[in-house]
């Protein structure tokens, strides 16, 4: 009931919430009042906000696989060196104009490519029938989109990327990217955050993986930072 009632006071009063010096415009019907509310009361991406505020360091490139609505990547782009590269990509159409809205309310310059990840080429089928939080790559849905494809190299080769920070939220598409293109992520990796979606072997499978691959791993719910040897150490250290 809060939640539903935060939710439409929110757009009555224009459509914009302020989140940790964030301002976001929600007004768009695949934004739940649960995700206005958690955004209201400084709760939303908690995890991976607390894991950036920790290891984040303003030179270094950055790749994000999934940007929802922007609130990351503001607060990324509002820290990063600007003559870094920030790439953000997004699969689903329509959040597409909201994200550039709150790229240009935040005064951040990040680079939108509106492109699915997949390791194989040609186009993905992607579920946009629910809150926008929950489009995934599923063929089955009834409400779907066809969206071409992208890959880690893809993106590397692009924007002719060294080492970068890579983020990755694309509701379980992360295992195809671990297995897949595992390589070039440790080659050109030093700092990874991934939210998990699945709770069985396979996570556990690739943290083991990258902590034989020479990471260090830390675990903040579904969200696992890791940090090559090499990489950063925390801020505050």
């Amino acid at each position: 009931m809060l939640a539903h009632l935060v939710g439409i006071w929110i757009l009555l009063t224009g459509g914009k919430v302020k989140s940790r010096g964030i301002i976001l415009n929600v007004n768009n019907k695949r934004i739940t009042n649960a995700v206005k509310y958690h955004l209201f009361s400084q709760k939303y991406e908690i995890q991976e906000f607390n894991l950036i505020q920790k290891y984040f360091q303003p030179n270094i490139d950055v790749v994000e696989f999934g940007g929802g609505i922007g609130f990351i990547s503001c607060i990324i782009g509002k820290k990063i060196n600007p003559l870094n590269k920030h790439i953000v990509v997004e699969p689903n159409p329509f959040l597409l104009r909201l994200l550039n809205s709150n790229r240009i309310l935040n005064s951040c310059s990040f680079e939108i490519l509106n492109r699915a990840y997949s390791s194989t080429p040609g186009f993905v089928t992607l579920d946009v029938s629910g809150p926008f939080e929950s489009s995934r790559i599923d063929i089955n849905s009834s409400d779907t989109v066809q969206i071409e494809s992208i890959t880690l190299r893809d993106i590397i080769d692009q924007f002719v990327l060294d080492q970068f920070l890579l983020i990755i939220d694309i509701e379980g598409a992360e295992f195809d990217l671990l297995k897949q293109e595992f390589d070039t992520l440790v080659h050109h990796c030093p700092l990874i955050l991934i939210e998990f979606h699945d709770q069985g072997l396979s996570r556990v499978k690739f943290v083991s993986k990258l902590e034989s691959a020479g990471y260090s791993s830390f675990e903040n719910g579904d969200v696992y930072t890791f940090i090559r040897e090499d990489g950063f150490k925390p801020i505050d250290v």
